[in-house]
């Protein structure tokens, strides 16, 4: 059984907008990652990686392990038999609240520039 949370396989405009979000906020996303109670419940963040920085992007960044990401996922896999576990809604829905912010964090970009435009015509 697995549960995962994330982004995979993101289109190109999709990874500019995380990748422009992890220039300004790879703290609070490193924060997020090392967080012990996550870590336990999740795992580390996985996903495919560019062996370069992209291009546009500094190679001297802080966040460049980050900004080199195609994908951003959360991924662990429990064992099969916590499927017919009587607890199995609860170990289940502890790892969904644990990803919780980590979707937080990356909705964030992604919200951001589906926020319609608001155009004089529109208003009355």
């Amino acid at each position: 059984m697995e549960v995962a949370a994330g982004i995979y396989h993101p289109s190109r405009e999709t990874v500019l907008a995380v990748r422009q979000h992890l220039l300004e906020n790879c703290a609070a996303l490193e924060r997020l990652l090392v967080e012990s109670k996550r870590r336990k419940l999740c795992g580390d963040l996985q996903g495919g990686e560019l062996s370069r920085a992209p291009k546009g992007f500094d190679p001297g960044h802080p966040a460049i392990h980050l900004i080199k990401k195609t994908d951003w996922l959360l991924d662990v896999t429990l064992d099969a038999s916590i499927a017919t576990a009587p607890d199995v809604y609860k170990e289940v829905s502890a790892r969904f609240r644990a990803m919780q912010p980590f979707v937080e964090f990356f909705n964030k970009p992604l919200l951001a520039a589906r926020k319609p435009t608001v155009r004089p015509e529109d208003h009355w």
